[in-house]
């Protein structure tokens, strides 16, 4: 852990341009060596890192002479444990042009708030789209993503309030609310976010006991349950963002084994990406704890903080550029899949799935063949394949309508930096996700037409302004003009690649994610209008100990048919 806290530290400035997490490609550890060496002969290494108390990185400058040695060698002792991602534009840059790519990075942090992450919340694209896809409050009430953790079987209730509430103090808008002003009606402009109010730790939780141990039926069907107790608890008018579940194991004969916490945030607090630092502070609180040091103690806390963020998206411009250049990927209407959605009709409460496992040996090829020979990213591939595939559908059935192309919409991860000189969201809890559609060309199935495709995709990443955000801008602050765009009947997420690293091995550690697996749906009411006609969630996932890619094609059951989905479904693997 130690040292994967200092590669990151140290590649912090390289992150921020390439996006670490999304362009993955394994480094040799002499790649390593040698970029260091550049960064040290440039007199600085990226943000630097330095040994503070306990083991934890300081972030400052390394210059000559300094400690990159130190950090060189506590990363060589633990390669073989940890392993390294950079992104593919490495690939053919000398030592000197890496070294210059680190240090250009390195810029003042940018100026928080006053009251910093506590106060009120300029509502942002993805706050406006849930409220778009709802007609009363109640509708998105238990809209959320959810978790289920190991729950050491010497943490008590005391110690869970404890811990929970030193994290929610550390990450403010897991304690806020979101309220409609408005006296009647229902309308985006009538809400109210107020972030860093009074959390009460013991009001969010619930504690059961079960007679049974994780990995049987019996305790499966209890974090059923529980997932629906907390998703039953959430309320963001009333500030309930956050609900946990504990689920002790009665003590029996042998030695008692440790529990789960189920735990649930509502998706205005949280996304794929905050999970990871609030699963770290989760259990780095626990450890405190169980030390028995004060659960807060210590100082690491968010960059910039979400509201800041709000602002910074709310200060984007929309220019004759952008707008040129959304209207361009919105410019034809692409090929319907099924019937006309009705947004009345089509609630998430009536969608149905398919769900595809892709084999590992071409899981393999894909992350790192494929996106090599592209120079792209893993999604730009997935994304064009699912055009072609999609294309495919329709022709096969006679739409004429294929010749325009296919429109997708792409949803991401939504923290770019770059548009904010400064701004660290490394450790930012909050609902970042952005969304923008691209038009992908599709001119026919054969290999000629997949490459042409691809590229088309990696082209749109290339040029979207302000990396793909100035489209939620456009849709919140020009809707007049957004309202004349028809929007994609088909969304696209990549959830990114887990590392076949051997951490599934052994016990899982104290306030980690539970080596079990478990259905957790994000709504259990599913009253909210569905996102699309069909939404495709994709990942590569580790499964049995090798890395598989895997999708999920949601659809409702009105506009689609499940042949029809399974028949693309397939037809997208074939492509890839």
């Amino acid at each position: 852990n130690q040292a994967r806290q200092v590669a990151t530290q140290i590649f912090r400035p390289i992150s921020r341009k390439y996006d670490l997490a999304e362009h993955e490609y394994p480094v040799e550890l002499d790649t390593l060596k040698a970029m260091m060496e550049a960064m040290e002969d440039a007199g600085q290494a990226a943000s630097g890192a330095t040994m503070g108390s306990g083991g934890a990185p300081k972030r400052e400058g390394v210059s000559n002479g300094g400690n990159m040695k130190s950090l060189l060698n506590i990363i060589e002792t633990c390669w073989g444990d940890v392993g390294l991602t950079l992104s593919l534009p490495f690939q053919g840059l000398g030592n000197s042009a890496l070294a210059a790519v680190a240090t250009s990075e390195i810029v003042d942090t940018l100026d928080e708030l006053p009251g910093g992450g506590a106060g009120e919340v300029t509502l942002t694209p993805m706050a406006r789209w849930l409220i778009d896809h709802a007609d009363d409050p109640a509708d998105f009430a238990d809209f959320s993503q959810s978790v289920v953790l190991v729950l050491p079987t010497e943490a008590t209730d005391d110690h869970l309030a404890d811990v929970l509430g030193a994290v929610v103090t550390r990450h403010p808008l897991l304690a806020s609310r979101f309220t409609a002003m408005g006296p009647g009606g229902f309308d985006r402009g009538d809400f109210r976010w107020d972030a860093g109010l009074e959390f009460d730790p013991r009001g969010a939780m619930i504690t059961r006991e079960v007679a049974a141990e994780p990995g049987t039926v019996e305790f499966d069907d209890a974090v059923t349950r529980a997932h629906r107790d907390a998703l039953d608890a959430l309320d963001p008018a009333r500030g309930a963002m956050l609900a946990a579940v504990a689920l002790r194991p009665q003590a029996t004969g042998r030695a008692q084994s440790d529990g789960r916490l189920v735990l649930a945030i509502h998706h205005l607090a949280v996304d794929a990406v905050s999970w990871q630092p609030l699963i770290s502070d989760l259990s780095a609180a626990w450890a405190r704890v169980a030390a028995g040091e004060p659960a807060s103690n210590d100082t690491l806390g968010e960059g910039t903080s979400y509201r800041r963020w709000a602002h910074v998206l709310a200060d984007l411009p929309v220019t004759d550029r952008a707008l040129e250049f959304w209207e361009r990927q919105l410019s034809a209407d692409g090929p319907a899949l099924g019937a006309l959605f009705d947004r009345d009709r089509d609630r998430m409460s009536t969608e149905r799935a398919v769900r595809i496992d892709v084999a590992a040996d071409t899981t393999a090829s894909l992350v790192a063949d494929v996106v090599a020979a592209f120079g792209s990213r893993v999604d730009d591939v997935l994304v064009g394949a699912l055009a072609v595939a999609i294309d495919s559908v329709r022709r096969s059935e006679g739409d004429a309508s294929s010749d325009n192309g296919v429109p997708i919409m792409l949803e991401s991860h939504g923290r770019e930096e770059s548009v904010a000189p400064g701004a660290d969201l490394t450790r930012t809890v909050g609902w970042f996700t952005s969304l923008a559609p691209v038009h992908v060309p599709v001119d026919g199935v054969d290999r000629a037409a997949v490459i042409r495709a691809i590229k088309a995709v990696k082209e749109f990443r290339v040029q979207a302004p302000d990396g793909g955000l100035s489209f939620g801008v456009l849709e919140q602050f020009a809707p007049v003009t957004a309202s004349k765009l028809t929007l994609p009947a088909v969304n696209f997420n990549y959830f990114g690649s887990a590392a076949a690293d051997g951490s599934e091995a052994g016990a899982a550690p104290a306030f980690g994610t539970a080596p079990e697996t478990y259905e957790l749906p994000p709504t259990l009411t599913g009253r909210m209008v569905s996102p699309a006609e069909l939404s495709v969630n994709s990942a590569v996932n580790v499964v049995d100990g090798v890395r598989k890619l895997q999708a999920r094609f949601t659809f409702p059951e009105a506009v689609l048919d499940e042949t029809t989905v399974d028949d693309l479904a397939h037809r997208w693997i074939e492509i890839l």
